[in-house]
């Protein structure tokens, strides 16, 4: 997975996406899932906020991928500002201008398309005393009308009996799978005080085919 999402995005590669990334997420940016968990426990919840539950969090991520990705898919960029900071929104904008009408529609993502979710890093950012900024990295495994996508490749490789060394056919049904697979990264913020909380936005996201990916990976 590192290696996967530690590839630069740069205009002038050779490579072509059929779906280009909304914004550019370096590894520096991605972090290690190393003691995420304690952190959790350690220190998010008995100095910043006690209330935190992770399950309730993924659930409102999820939410927020839906949202932003139906507006964006419905061409409309301008609902998603108060989603997400000044910074995305900017970056975001100007990598969409180029999207075609067909690579919109690649970016939406129902509740049902999501087959995992899961919090990948964790960061908290002392700002003083009584002051933090807390970003949470979390990654989406993707697969569009999932359901009717894995039973349709279930009939094919039942009703064609197809055998391990059929290559053809199993490429086939691999491509078709690949095709309706998407690996998406959203960041969410949060500013903490001691009088006040900010609500969580989203300051970094990407919807990366994987297609893509393999293709950039073998590159």
């Amino acid at each position: 997975m590192i290696r996967f999402m530690s590839f630069n995005y740069n205009n002038n590669s050779q490579h072509s996406y059929t779906l280009p990334p909304l914004m550019i997420i370096k590894p520096k940016d991605i972090g290690l899932p190393i003691m995420t968990p304690l952190k959790i426990h350690l220190y998010l919840k008995p100095f910043i906020d006690n209330n935190f539950d992770l399950k309730n969090f993924l659930i409102g991520a999820k939410q927020a991928l839906t949202v932003i990705s139906g507006h964006l898919s419905d061409g409309n960029i301008e609902t998603i500002k108060s989603l997400v900071t000044c910074e995305a929104y900017n970056e975001i904008s100007m990598n969409y201008s180029q999207y075609t009408n067909q690579q919109k529609q690649l970016l939406r993502v129902t509740v049902d398309d999501i087959q995992h979710c899961f919090l990948y890093s964790l960061w908290i950012n002392k700002l003083s005393k009584n002051e933090f900024n807390v970003k949470m990295l979390t990654i989406f495994d993707v697969l569009i009308n999932g359901r009717q996508t894995e039973d349709n490749v279930r009939h094919e490789l039942q009703h064609k009996n197809l055998q391990f060394f059929d290559f053809h056919q199993n490429y086939k049904l691999l491509e078709q799978l690949l095709d309706k697979k998407f690996f998406c990264i959203y960041e969410f913020s949060r500013h903490y005080t001691t009088d006040s909380n900010s609500d969580w936005i989203v300051s970094k996201l990407v919807h990366y085919r994987n297609k893509d990916l393999i293709k950039l990976y073998i590159h």
